[in-house]
């Protein structure tokens, strides 16, 4: 976000989300993290168990 207008586009789409909105924003991110986590975890564990 180098530049002006996309900081004032960015501060008007959080100004204008609803207090549910940003809850399901927050769980998609979250939900996300977990799924890249998991499929981290799983790949070292099939990495170890081939060695």
């Amino acid at each position: 976000m180098a530049d002006d207008t996309r900081r004032d586009l960015a501060a008007t789409w959080i100004g204008t989300l609803t207090p549910g909105a940003a809850v399901a924003y927050l769980g998609l991110l979250l939900g996300l993290l977990l799924l890249i986590g998991s499929l981290g975890a799983l790949i070292r564990r099939a990495q170890r168990g081939s060695a």
